[in-house]
């Protein structure tokens, strides 16, 4: 997973224009239909209210909408600033606002690119495009400077220092655009001998932003150490530390105490600290870093960001975390769709590397069960796991199917494989089960793709049953675009 819906999208996205305008797009009428020119205010002149807001322009709807980020887990969730009506809406036909940014000067800027038509001329009938000028303010557009309604209009971008010297101190200016050149000009011009300067920003500021910003001046200087980074990772501001965390990786194998830190920092308060921390232990090696990602997979499985970051350490670590999970009997009594997720994914790490002596371990807790464990979710999400890891083998060493492997077993696998074998035959009975626990019927879900086409097909029809649970039926519809379609509906 790579990105997420911050603020409501497709249909539920809704827009507040003053008033319909004409468009091709009728069918996405009352909701974004261009969104662009997507900018956060990072300013000092329209106040705290509006600071780190984000601003998304419609064109078609003439509108500007304006969203307050909250955090949600390492994410956000945007909520509307105001519900029901937008930051700047006009009833001129011909305002077209495409793009957003803060000024020099901390005020708020809106570029239109002043047209009378959005869409293009084949979207229009003939007689209407020869009747009108469709390329009509092609040669026009306005820049809209938004301050305070009292205390902005005088204000007036002072001019950037010429010395460099001068610039340093902009790090720590409360107008971002200050802080963010200031940084672009210090590191283009590539001279060391402003880091002096640039650390004492770095130790001292008393704004959060300005020491971020010295820290990532230092490093475009090429003058980070393990102290800078150290120091930032006990920065008592989230923001900082998880910068820190980016740039951590690279001294995980040659400093302990960095190493420590980072692994302390995934368990932190703040999920974006968490979420980072996790992605730099999972640079390094080690039992010390296999047993941080355990704990945060039996922590924060059901966060789909805290299981990307898990997935995407080593892969020689899948197979010790697997075990380790599955061992832990709080963890296999869950049974809720991330956990589900978690192993799964595992499992197809661990079985796309082909390594028989990796894979034995958790075909042996398939075979000899995990004590503590109250239900058979996590059995079925291995074998999901381990048929998937099998078909995504570069250079396959094993098998490519859980039949294949069950078939023509390599040596060391051989004695291991009886539980395997159990739970896919067991599969069919436990999706037709409702007296089972919804848990392991969803994890039984995510082995259909792996059954015989004709297995599978009489399957889905009754999981999609009205009197099945929600979870069942959205598991199963998420299933779909795994199966093969011709089965499903014959013609």
């Amino acid at each position: 997973r790579s990105d997420a819906d911050v603020v409501p999208a497709g249909g539920d996205g809704k827009v507040y224009p003053l008033q319909n305008f004409r468009t091709t797009a009728s069918a996405h009428a009352g909701t974004f239909t261009a969104a662009c020119g997507t900018g956060v205010y990072r300013g000092d002149l329209l106040g705290r209210e509006y600071l780190n807001n984000v601003f998304v322009c419609e064109p078609t709807g003439a509108l500007v909408s304006r969203w307050i980020l909250e955090p949600s887990g390492p994410s956000f969730q945007g909520l509307r600033a105001k519900p029901g009506r937008e930051f700047l809406a006009s009833t001129d036909e011909w305002f077209r606002p495409v793009n957003t940014t803060t000024g020099p000067d901390g005020a708020f800027y809106v570029v239109d690119m002043y047209r009378r038509f959005l869409d293009g001329v084949r979207f229009f009938p003939d007689k209407y495009v020869a009747a009108n000028d469709m390329g009509a303010g092609s040669d026009r557009g306005r820049i809209y400077r938004i301050v305070p309604a009292t205390g902005g209009s005088a204000r007036h971008r002072t001019p950037l220092p010429v010395e460099p010297a001068k610039r340093i101190p902009l790090l720590e200016h409360p107008n971002g655009w200050h802080r963010d050149t200031a940084q672009r000009l210090l590191v283009e011009a590539g001279d060391a001998s402003a880091l002096p300067a640039v650390e004492n920003i770095f130790r001292h500021s008393t704004l959060a932003q300005g020491r971020l910003h010295a820290l990532w001046t230092i490093e475009g200087l090429n003058g980070l150490t393990t102290g800078h980074v150290a120091l930032a990772l006990q920065d008592p501001e989230p923001g900082v530390v998880e910068n820190a965390l980016w740039l951590a990786p690279r001294f995980l194998a040659s400093n302990d105490a960095i190493r420590r830190r980072v692994l302390e920092l995934t368990s932190h308060p703040a999920a974006r600290v968490r979420f980072a921390a996790l992605l730099a232990a999972g640079d390094a090696a080690g039992s010390d870093v296999e047993q941080a990602l355990t704990r945060a997979g039996s922590r924060e499985a059901d966060n789909a960001w805290m299981r990307t970051a898990i997935l995407s350490s080593r892969l020689t670590q899948s197979g010790a975390i697997l075990s380790a999970l599955l061992h832990d009997p709080a963890f296999t009594a869950s049974g809720s769709r991330g956990p589900i997720e978690l192993v799964g994914g595992l499992a197809v790490v661990l079985s796309a590397q082909g390594r028989a002596a990796e894979l034995k371990p958790v075909l042996d807790a398939l075979s000899d069960g995990v004590a503590g464990t109250r239900t058979n979710w996590w059995r079925l999400a291995l074998v999901r796991g381990i048929a998937e890891g099998l078909r995504r083998q570069t250079t396959p060493a094993l098998p490519r199917s859980v039949s294949g492997l069950l078939a023509k077993p390599p040596a060391e696998l051989a004695d291991s494989l009886a539980g395997l074998r159990k739970t896919v035959t067991s599969t069919t009975s436990i999706l037709q089960d409702r007296t089972r626990p919804v848990s392991e019927r969803i994890a039984a879900i995510t082995v259909l793709q792996h059954l015989p086409a004709n297995e599978a097909a009489p399957l889905v029809g009754a999981l999609l049953n009205r009197n099945e649970p929600v979870e069942i039926q959205q598991a199963t519809l998420e299933s779909l675009t795994h199966l093969d379609r011709r089965a499903l509906t014959p013609v």
